[in-house]
């Protein structure tokens, strides 16, 4: 209980009391949002992409850093507001800062080629990942 409770700094560095959640960088914060994230999003996500999604749609998760992939970004779209709803039902809240959507594969690297552009990358439990040549030469 005391883990729950220890203070936090603040964007002035004052320490404040915990009034929400676990504080950043707790051990406990792993712990608890792999059991309850299990629930909240692994298994919902699971039955939502065999019904809605032909199970296109994949997810990647550590601890309660996520990755979603869809075969649209409509879907991608769409999923977005039906994750803030699964999530407003248990108290939690998607942080729209973190949140993006962008586009890759084969058709979406040939768009950025024929204009000229770089395709977006993203950065994923500290590791930078993009479309391109891998070293054993394959497109990926």
């Amino acid at each position: 209980m005391r883990l729950l409770k220890s203070s936090i700094l603040n964007d002035e560095g004052v320490a404040e009391k915990n009034q929400v959640g676990v504080p950043q960088g707790s051990i406990l914060s792993p712990i608890l949002a792999n059991v309850l994230l299990h629930h909240v999003l692994d298994t919902w996500f699971a039955d939502l992409s065999a019904k809605e999604y032909q199970e296109k749609a994949k997810l990647v998760r550590y601890a309660d850093d996520v990755v979603f992939t869809f075969a649209s970004t409509h879907q991608a779209a769409r999923f977005y507001e039906q994750l803030k709803k699964r999530f407003a039902e248990f108290g939690l809240h998607v942080n729209d800062s973190k949140f993006k959507v962008i586009i890759c594969g084969k058709s979406a690297a040939e768009t950025c080629r024929k204009r000229g552009i770089d395709m977006p990358c993203f950065t994923f439990l500290g590791f930078r990942h993009r479309w391109g040549i891998s070293r054993n030469r394959k497109t990926r």
